[in-house]
């Protein structure tokens, strides 16, 4: 468990995310996505764009990994009407 989350469920495809994670109180979307190009920035963008355009309007985070450098990002992204 990280940032008091639980992993609930595998998402469906077209879903827009990998995961629905859960605070016990609240359900969030959580795409994890990986990179060996060491462009990790450029990746993050793309998947947090890629979580934003999920169909059920949920908040969620994404994980990021450059494998090269040994670096992570982990963010919380607030979905927006503007999305749908």
């Amino acid at each position: 468990m990280y940032a008091r989350l639980q992993v609930r469920a595998v998402t469906e495809d077209g879903d827009r995310f990998d995961y629905w994670v859960s605070d016990g109180r609240r359900q969030f979307g959580l795409e994890v996505s990986g990179t060996l190009t060491g462009d990790l920035e450029t990746r993050h963008r793309i998947k947090a764009e890629q979580l934003l355009d999920n169909p059920f309007g949920v908040d969620g985070y994404v994980v990021v990994v450059d494998f090269t450098a040994r670096r992570v990002i982990f963010s919380f992204h607030q979905y927006e009407e503007s999305h749908a």
